[in-house]
C-alpha cells in the first residue's frame, strides 16, 4: 500500500508552515499528497495534473490525463464546551481521465482514495481526512468519447479554540 514516509508528510506541512490560514495549508499539503500518485510510487497510474483552477477537460489529450481538480466546498462548525470548535469541512475532487477502459478508471479512483486515506492527517494539519462520497459518469461518455469523469467528496476534521483562525 502506498503511503508517504510520516517525515516526508510533516516536511510538506513545514514547508506550508508560515501560510496563515489552516485551510489553505490543508489544501496545499493535500494538493501535494495527490501529486505522489504515480506508478513509480506503487498506484495503477501517473497523475498529469492536480490543480485548484478547474479547467475545461474537453480539451485535454489523453496523454495529459488524468487529472485531478481541488475544489474548496463548505465548512460546518460544531461549538463544544468551552471555546473549543470542531470544523468539518468538505473539500471536492473533479477530474478526468481519457481513452481508458472502465477497470482502469475504477483503479484510478481506488488510487485516489487509498492515497487521501492512508496520508489523511495532511502532516498534522487536520485530524482526519476520509473520502465520503464518489460520483462517476461512467454510462454517460465512458462508450462514445471513452472519457470518464468524477467528482469525489472528501470530508478533513479539524478542532481549534474559537476565534483561532490559524
Amino acid at each position: 500500500m502506498p503511503c508517504i514516509d510520516p517525515n516526508v508528510l510533516i516536511g510538506y506541512a513545514t514547508e506550508v508552515a508560515g501560510i496563515k490560514s489552516r485551510r489553505m495549508r490543508a489544501l496545499l499539503v493535500l494538493k501535494k499528497i495527490l501529486e505522489t500518485i504515480t506508478k513509480a510510487n506503487g498506484y495503477s497510474a501517473n497523475i498529469d495534473e492536480v490543480s485548484f483552477d478547474v479547467k475545461s477537460w474537453r480539451d485535454r489529450t489523453s496523454e495529459r490525463t488524468p487529472v485531478i481538480y481541488i475544489v474548496d466546498s463548505d465548512t460546518q462548525v460544531t461549538r463544544h464546551a468551552g471555546k473549543t470548535r470542531l470544523y468539518t469541512w468538505r473539500v471536492l475532487l473533479f477530474g478526468m481521465v481519457k481513452e481508458e477502459e472502465i477497470d482502469t478508471f475504477e483503479e484510478f479512483l481506488a488510487d485516489i482514495q487509498e492515497c487521501v486515506e492512508l496520508n489523511g492527517w495532511l502532516g498534522g494539519i487536520v485530524a482526519k481526512s476520509e473520502v465520503n462520497n464518489i460520483i462517476t459518469d461512467n454510462q454517460l461518455f465512458s462508450e462514445t468519447e471513452q472519457t470518464h469523469l468524477f467528482e469525489m467528496q472528501i470530508q478533513l476534521e479539524y478542532c481549534q479554540p474559537h476565534g483561532d483562525t490559524r
